[in-house]
């Protein structure tokens, strides 16, 4: 298989000419993905600056982390057994 041109260009690189595009040209998607980073980062700070409640309350954190997890794997489970869905490759 021979190269391609994205094999040659960095990823920053790439991601910047998602970045140059005219604002006519960006949908929907586009435009709530360059907010993303932003949110990440502030969601980031607001979570260490409230760290100490965080490990006061881990035990329920984790606790309901963990109900909602296997709630949502057995959920899954019969909801695609009562749509009549087949397992395979």
């Amino acid at each position: 298989m021979a190269p391609q041109i994205q094999d040659f260009i960095s990823y920053e690189m790439q991601c910047s000419g998602v970045a140059l595009q005219s604002a006519a040209a960006m949908g929907a998607g586009d435009l709530l993905m360059s907010f993303l980073g932003v949110v990440i980062i502030s969601m980031g700070f607001r979570i260490y600056q409230e760290r100490e409640t965080m490990r006061r309350h881990a035990p329920e954190i984790l606790g309901a982390t963990l109900l909602s997890s296997v709630f949502s794997f057995f959920s899954t489970a019969m909801a695609a057994k009562g749509l009549g869905l087949q397992a395979g490759g």
